[in-house]
């Protein structure tokens, strides 16, 4: 049984990928997208190496700068950004920087607590996208007993990831790809 050259140079391309995974090559981090609401858009984060976590992003506004999560649009085909870790001036910390894409700027992963567009609540992020552990109401900085929903145990997940994608493929380049999963 013969076999046609782009379906044997598929699987090669395919075992190559493999390999690299396996032995700390190439690096794809997955978000999925659950449901994209006011008060934020959660997801996951799945390295394929064994850390997972949380994710909280902006509501899908069109991929307007500033109030919308970065594409693709709920029932779009995901969407691979290029990424590397890059120290951070305004955090202070490394975070993962994506590649500039479709009118969108200095999109990164990085800490912080909320992504709320609700009139009165408040939001840490512009496009990019938080990384925690678990969701919860969580007092406001500046508002005393004041909560709103946000994601949780930012810093130490954010430093966790870090270190993994540092462990995995060093200062190697790799991607980050957003999907949507199902919409309720």
């Amino acid at each position: 049984m013969t076999r046609d050259a782009d379906a044997l140079r598929a699987d090669l391309q395919g075992a190559e990928l493999k390999w690299e995974v396996e032995h700390g090559g190439h690096m794809d981090i997955q978000i999925v997208r659950d449901a994209s609401a006011p008060h934020g858009t959660v997801g996951k984060l799945d390295t394929g190496m064994g850390f997972i976590c949380d994710t909280l992003e902006l509501q899908w506004a069109d991929n307007r700068r500033g109030v919308s999560c970065i594409k693709p649009a709920p029932g779009e085909a995901p969407e691979t950004y290029s990424a590397v870790i890059w120290y951070s001036p305004t955090f202070k910390r490394d975070v993962v920087r994506l590649e500039d894409k479709h009118g969108r700027f200095d999109c990164l992963l990085h800490n912080g607590n909320f992504a709320s567009m609700v009139p009165g609540e408040i939001t840490q992020i512009h496009g990019c996208t938080e990384i925690g552990r678990g969701y919860g109401q969580i007092k406001r900085p500046h508002d005393g007993e004041v909560t709103q929903f946000g994601i949780l145990h930012s810093v130490a997940t954010l430093e966790a990831l870090i270190a993994h994608i540092k462990e995995q493929v060093g200062d190697t380049p790799f991607t980050v790809t957003y999907s949507w999963g199902e919409q309720i």
